[in-house]
C-alpha cells in the first residue's frame, strides 16, 4: 500500500483531519525560511497528541546538527528528511547523533543519489521549495529502479495528478503540501480528502 504523507502541519486541526482521513505521516517543517514554518512548542504539542502509528517527520534545510537533534527530541519527532545542500559526511555526523534514526534525503540527480545511498534510509524527489510545481517523474522512476531505498515522491502533487504518478512511478510513499492548502500552513478540507481518497482508490483499481 502507497503510504501517504502530508507535509507543511502548522495546527492541530489539520492535523487531526489528515489522521481521520487515513494519512501515514506528517511533516513539520523547521526550516525559518519557509511560510510552513512551525514553532517548536506548536511541534510539541500536535506531536503530542497524535495516535500511535503515525510517523512524525522533521523537515530540516541545512540545520545546525546540533539543533537539529534538540529539535527532534524536543518535538517527539521519529524521522528527519534533509531537504537542503547537506554532504554526505553531515549525514554520517548526524547519524551519530540521532543513533537508529530514519533520515530521508532529498535527492537532486543520480550521481548525488549514489552518493548518498550509503548513508540515508529513503530518498525523495521534489521540484523543491514548496513551489507546487510537478518534479521529474522520469527521475523518480530511474531512481527508484536504480538504487534500493524506499522512494517518495513529491512536489506538485493533488487528487488530480495522484494516480497518473503512482501508476508511472510506483512509490513507496507520496508528499503533498501546498497543493492542498487554502492559504500557506493551513490546508484545504476538500482537497485533502480528494488527495487521500484518490490515493487509496488507485490502489483498489
Amino acid at each position: 500500500m502507497t503510504k501517504v504523507k502530508v507535509c507543511g502541519i502548522t495546527n492541530i486541526e489539520d492535523a487531526m483531519l489528515c489522521v481521520s482521513l487515513g494519512a501515514d505521516a506528517l511533516g513539520f517543517i523547521f526550516y525559518e525560511k519557509s511560510p510552513r514554518c512551525v514553532d517548536i512548542y506548536k511541534a510539541k504539542e500536535i506531536c503530542s497528541r497524535l495516535p500511535p502509528f503515525i510517523t512524525k517527520v522533521g523537515v530540516f534545510v541545512n540545520e545546525d546538527k546540533k539543533r537539529l537533534r534538540d529539535i527532534f527530541y524536543f518535538s517527539g519527532l521519529n524521522v528527519v528528511q534533509l531537504h537542503g545542500g547537506e554532504s554526505v559526511n553531515y549525514v554520517y555526523n548526524l547519524k551519530v547523533l540521532l543513533p537508529g534514526v530514519h533520515i530521508i534525503k532529498f535527492a537532486r540527480n543520480m550521481n548525488e543519489a549514489e552518493m548518498f545511498a550509503p548513508v540515508v534510509d529513503s530518498f525523495i524527489v521534489d521540484s523543491g521549495g514548496g513551489t507546487g510545481k510537478v518534479c521529474d517523474w522520469e527521475f523518480a522512476k530511474n531512481l527508484r529502479e536504480t538504487i534500493s531505498l524506499p522512494l517518495i515522491l513529491a512536489g506538485g502533487l493533488d487528487g488530480r495528478n495522484v494516480k497518473e504518478a503512482i501508476k508511472m512511478v510506483h512509490p513507496y510513499a507520496l508528499d503533498a503540501c501546498s497543493k492542498l492548502e487554502k492559504e500557506k500552513g493551513k490546508k484545504d478540507n476538500g482537497k485533502l480528502e480528494e488527495f487521500i481518497k484518490e490515493v487509496r482508490n488507485s490502489e483498489i483499481a
